[in-house]
């Protein structure tokens, strides 16, 4: 909010702060990334596993509240300032408010202790951790963990897509249709409020029916319904309700879904001495590639043909769907363990979740520091029962 633009007529200086978004932007991006996977994997370590995946799902209800805010303060400032004021000046004030959540956040992280079963972890691995570098350590992780990222990349593409190909993307198609700012908010509104709504039930969803067997529906019903929603929405992108329908709900229920799910779906794919590092890796791959990519792949796509929008929709939801079940039968052969914090349920109605893998992707493995915090982490069926009331 500080760096100097155009407007103060010193060419060098207008330069050097463009230069300095840039290099911010980097930043922010780097730190966003690695925070993610530090904080679900933190939330997965300390919920109580029969609420497991409600409370991972905090972190989207968290996001959701805070683009409902962000959106909220743009809205509040246009109709303060005036298209032309934030344009001149109005913009750095947002930015500078960043301070006061920024602050809070950093003061909570320094006083958040560490989960009992990192430090039991940590400890006993104290020696191999030293003796290794972070290069190691991660050449390490593709070598024996390639299955867990790669699974976890092909269902985070599915998230991706969806939240910058469609979501973020679809916002601005809808202002090239003529859709006005106003009613481009209230679709918006209801986006956000559906993610904020909806995670809790969807986690709980996911907690009594298995968090597998829920994501797998998820992505089988983007596959299924994107096209349908599109040809709805192109029929009239200027028409507000049309857009609260195709966007606001319908494409927004399977965003929440995914948000909701897929920060657990990503940490639980690793043990315990690979999860912080796994997840971020796996998790910004997907990220990066496809969501950074989907904005204009989906632009050039439109000009090929109408419908190419929900036909790469579509695609996004069967790439999820068929890397899930690939999944599913490396965990049925015995060479994939997909859930490493909590074992029942997980694929819920479709079974499995009995099947013992076995050697180095086997979380339950006496070598690995994670096998105390995956018996405990197993609910007998009583509890099981429990958390469906």
């Amino acid at each position: 909010g500080c760096l100097p633009t155009a407007n103060c007529g010193i060419p060098w200086l207008a330069n050097l702060g463009l230069v300095l978004l840039v290099f911010t932007r980097f930043l922010q991006g780097l730190s966003a990334g690695g925070e993610i996977a530090t904080v679900t994997t933190y939330l997965t370590e300390v919920a109580p596993k029969n609420v497991l995946s409600r409370g991972v799902a905090l972190v989207n209800v968290t996001a959701a509240a805070g683009f409902l805010a962000a959106k909220l303060i743009a809205y509040m400032m246009e109709a303060t300032l005036g298209p032309a004021g934030v344009q001149a000046w109005g913009w750095r004030i947002p930015f500078i408010l960043t301070i006061i959540p920024g602050g809070i956040a950093i003061m909570g992280r320094r006083y958040i202790p560490e989960s009992a079963h990192f430090l039991e972890g940590k400890q006993q691995e104290g020696k191999q951790q030293t003796q290794e570098g972070a290069c190691a350590r991660v050449k390490s992780l593709f070598v024996n963990y390639w299955p867990n990222i790669l699974v976890t990349i092909g269902v985070v593409s599915t998230h991706a897509v969806m939240t910058y190909g469609c979501g973020v993307w679809i916002q601005h198609y809808l202002a090239k249709a003529g859709m006005t700012p106003g009613d481009r908010m209230i679709v918006d509104a209801v986006a956000r409020f559906m993610n904020f709504a909806l995670a809790m039930p969807i986690g709980w969803l996911a907690d009594v029916y298995g968090l597998g067997f829920i994501v797998l529906m998820s992505v089988g019903s983007i596959a299924v319904t994107s096209l349908p929603l599109w040809v709805l929405l192109s029929s009239d992108p200027t028409n507000v309700v049309v857009g609260v329908l195709a966007l606001g709900i319908g494409y927004s229920w399977f965003a929440t879904c995914m948000g909701s799910l897929i920060y657990h779906f990503a940490v639980e794919n690793f043990p315990v001495e690979v999860r912080n590092t796994g997840m971020g890796i796996a998790y910004n791959i997907g990220m990066s590639a496809f969501g950074g990519l989907a904005p204009v792949f989906v632009t050039l796509v439109l000009e090929a043909t109408w419908l190419g929008p929900g036909i790469v929709y579509s695609l996004a939801g069967l790439l999820g769907f068929c890397t899930l079940l690939f999944g599913r039968w490396l965990r049925l052969q015995g060479k994939l363990e997909m859930a490493n914090v909590r074992r029942t349920p997980y694929w819920g109605p479709l079974g499995g979740d009995d099947i013992v893998v076995k050697g180095k992707y086997a979380s339950g493995n006496p070598e690995s520091s994670d096998s105390s915090f995956y018996e405990n982490s197993t609910m007998s069926t009583s509890e099981s029962e429990a958390s469906k009331v």
